[in-house]
């Protein structure tokens, strides 16, 4: 099984994990994250994809907003932004995506140096979309006075 059909596999088990702290032992979100940690690099890219997974995850009685697997995907993302910071920007910026923006945002703010060095490849880039992303992000890290 390759790593895409594993991630691919564990995004449809997330659901069963039950509402947090309810189930004993693994579970199948905690793989995930050993996966991310393993190789953050390729597993970026492919919890990426799980923006547009809409289903719900069960949730505890006090829970304001039900979550989703596509919010899950974005926490773990920003859980673990250390792991691989410049694979994490790549990863966002390639993928068109609201959860990509506000993580990508967030990265301005928290980590200004990670974006910086995300924003003069970019800059440089002949693909046109990231030049975009480069003037674009470019504002959000801008020193403030």
């Amino acid at each position: 099984m390759t790593e895409e059909e594993r991630i691919d596999l564990l995004r449809r088990l997330v659901p069963a994990d039950g509402v947090p702290g309810g189930r004993t032992g693994r579970r199948y979100l905690d793989a995930v994250a050993a996966r991310l940690t393993a190789d953050p690099g390729v597993v970026q890219p492919l919890l990426c994809r799980w923006f547009t997974d809409g289903t719900p995850l069960p949730s505890g009685p006090n829970a304001g907003i039900r979550p989703t697997v596509a919010v899950a995907a974005q926490a773990l993302l920003y859980a673990c932004r250390g792991l691989a910071p410049d694979d994490l920007a790549e990863a966002l910026v390639a993928t068109a995506h609201p959860r990509a923006d506000e993580l990508l945002a967030v990265l301005a703010e928290e980590e200004p140096s990670v974006l910086r060095r995300a924003l003069d490849r970019w800059a440089h880039d002949p693909r046109p979309e990231r030049r975009a992303a480069a003037a674009a992000y470019g504002l959000a890290t801008a020193p403030r006075p």
